[in-house]
């Protein structure tokens, strides 16, 4: 899984069965490993219903998000 920090939007992978699976939620909190190893980092993920859940990276998949999108306009003059 691509980093992500608080505030990104992620959809919840198929890799371990959870009543989230499929949806999207906002990271609110990073635990990183204490012994430095990104793949056991823990995401705290809120959903649309206002729950909250603790999961491993690997249950998760970075989404771009509004924020990250590109707005192709017209340059100025």
């Amino acid at each position: 899984m691509a980093k992500v920090t608080v505030g990104d939007d992620v959809r919840m992978r198929d890799v371990i069965m959870t009543i989230y699976r499929g949806q999207i939620g906002t990271i609110v909190e990073v635990r990183a490993n204490r012994n430095g190893k990104e793949t056991l980092d823990k995401y705290a993920v809120r959903f649309r219903d206002g729950n909250t859940v603790t999961v491993w990276g690997i249950q998760l998949e970075a989404i771009m998000s509004r924020r990250d999108a590109i707005t192709i306009g017209l340059a100025p003059f």
